[in-house]
């Protein structure tokens, strides 16, 4: 008599749970969309009432909490600015001393550069002169503009 019903049972156990199980799954899915609705409209209330729409419904009490988060994310806000802000102050300031160290390094090649083309023209200029002198030949006597005329004795 058991075994009859445990078949029993066992037969329309079977046949009632295939058909309740999509019927529970679907229930699920609908409660699991529900509250993922739910959510969504009070987190996007949440957020209309941060950027300062939706107060009317809330007491001095929830308008002091808001007050606070609100405090909270601008004081973060202006920490993380300060601190790019510094950071790229100091990038900028290492950048100008490098630039300045360069500029030093451009200006002395500068002063070597002129220094070593004065060099090269005064020296230039010796040898033209040493060259001119050595290919003129001095006046001989009578021949030079400022010398008189006298007679040789012999």
């Amino acid at each position: 008599m058991e075994d009859t019903l445990t078949r029993y049972y066992g037969l329309h156990s079977n046949t009632v749970e295939k058909p309740v199980q999509p019927c529970l799954a679907l229930e699920i899915e609908n409660t699991n969309r529900e509250m993922l609705r739910s959510e969504l409209y009070d987190q996007a209330h949440k957020l209309r009432q941060m950027k300062g729409e939706d107060l009317e419904g809330l007491n001095v009490e929830e308008l002091g909490q808001l007050e606070k988060k609100l405090e909270a994310g601008l004081s973060l806000v202006i920490n993380t600015k300060e601190e790019r802000t510094l950071n790229e102050i100091n990038k900028l300031q290492r950048k100008e001393a490098q630039l300045i160290k360069e500029n030093r390094q451009l200006k002395q090649e500068m002063k070597m550069t002129l220094h070593r083309e004065k060099l090269v023209t005064v020296n230039s200029e010796l040898i033209n002169n040493v060259s001119i002198s050595s290919n003129s030949t001095p006046p001989l006597d009578g021949d030079s503009p400022n010398s008189s005329r006298l007679p040789l004795r012999s």
